[in-house]
Formats: C-alpha cells, structure tokens, sequence
C-alpha cells in the first residue's frame, strides 16, 4: 500500500487469501499483524484460517500512517515497505504538525501487550478511536471494515474508504 499519483491505494493483494482459508505458509512472512506473528513463533501457521480481522489489523495501520505522517511500524521493520509518491508527505487535516517519532516493532506487534501507538499529532477525536480500535490485539476486539468505513465518513477531509 502507499500513495500513488497522490491517492492512498492498496496496491499488492498477492497473499491474499479468502475468509476461512488455511493461511499458506509458504507465501505469509513477517506480515504485521498480532496471530500472525503468534501462529509464526508457535510453529502453528499452517493451521491458522484468514479472517477479515487480520485486513483490519492492517488497515489501521494503513491508518496510522495517513493520520499521523509516519508508519505504524519503526524504521528497521518496516524497510519493505509499500511504494510512496515522496518522503515527508503531508497527512491529512486530521493531524497536527507534530507527527511521532518512532513506530512499533514486530517483537511488540506479536507480544500480548497493548501496542505503544504514538497519537499524540491525531487530533480528530473519531480518527483517533479507529486507528486505536483496528489495531487492537484481540482479532475479535477489533472494529469490522464496515464500521471503519461509516466512522471515516464522518471526518471532514478524511480519504475516502471504497470497498
């Protein structure tokens, strides 16, 4: 994902995977998100399903990039990273000039704890509650991309979530 042609846009699907289907080992490494990493540690992968929870995961961090400027993920996790239109781009009105220093890293994203998010420059009260609700631990804790695409329309500014 990244911006293209000054549009956020999801731009690779190649490890897709339909609702309820073995995830693949083969083709899944180090994707940012919680039972992912988990199933990985556990040696248990092969036997982990799909499910809508784990895009949410990575919309919110999609999301955190929007609203706050910087990605999700710290610099040393994240160096595949999706391609982007230029370096310091701006983040939506929703942000303040202020954007966090530093990401999270894979070791915290597939940890039990709550993820150190670094939200202090989002200043839209709603804009905050969808990044922290889709990036919570717990898949089914986790808003549906339904509701994150009801709650986005109600920031003034905000981009616009097709589905």
């Amino acid at each position: 994902w990244g911006r293209v042609r000054g549009r956020w846009l999801l731009t690779d699907l190649s490890l897709a995977h339909k609702e309820g289907e073995l995830i693949d080992p083969r083709v899944i490494t180090d994707i940012p998100v919680p039972e992912i990493l988990r199933a990985q540690d556990n040696g248990t992968l092969d036997r982990l399903a799909a499910d809508a929870s784990m895009d949410v995961f990575m919309l919110g961090g999609l999301l955190h990039h929007v609203f706050t400027g910087r990605p999700l993920l710290a610099p040393s996790d994240h160096a595949e990273a999706g391609p982007s239109d230029g370096e310091g781009e701006e983040a939506p009105q929703v942000a303040a000039p202020v954007r966090a220093a530093v990401g999270v890293t894979l070791a915290e994203v597939a940890s039990a704890d709550a993820l150190p998010l670094h939200l202090e420059s989002v200043r839209d009260p709603l804009a905050l509650y969808i990044v922290t609700n889709c990036l919570l631990k717990t898949p089914g804790a986790r808003l549906t991309v339904k509701d994150v695409a009801l709650n986005l329309q109600q920031i003034p500014g905000c981009p616009r979530l097709e589905l």
